[in-house]
């Protein structure tokens, strides 16, 4: 099981994360709510708002694939831009102005 979670890709821990606190918070909500007969309806808000707008946007990473790493990294290579030749010139030409 631990293994599962440690191979597990880091947005994927943050969505159980913040399911596994939202239904720990309305557990205990639950039970206090009971108890006292108050209720929280600001902290509810706010934590149901956090945690569900963080687990949409994560969600919304996952479906459109807005990850950084997906985009193709740009290389400025010199032989990406110059055939071998002409970096041979190059080279001669500069070994001729600094010899």
């Amino acid at each position: 099981m631990l293994k599962k979670i440690k191979e597990a890709p880091s947005l994927t821990k943050y969505v159980v994360f913040s399911l596994a606190v939202l239904i720990i918070y309305y557990a205990i909500e639950f039970i206090v709510s009971a108890k006292t007969g108050v209720e929280r309806s600001t902290l509810t808000t706010c934590i149901t708002g956090v945690l569900g707008g963080e687990v949409l946007s994560c969600a919304l990473i996952k479906v459109f694939k807005l990850k950084e790493e997906d985009k193709p990294v740009p290389t400025t290579m010199m032989s990406d831009l110059l055939t071998e030749d002409e970096i041979n010139d190059l080279l001669k030409e500069e070994n001729n102005a600094n010899g």
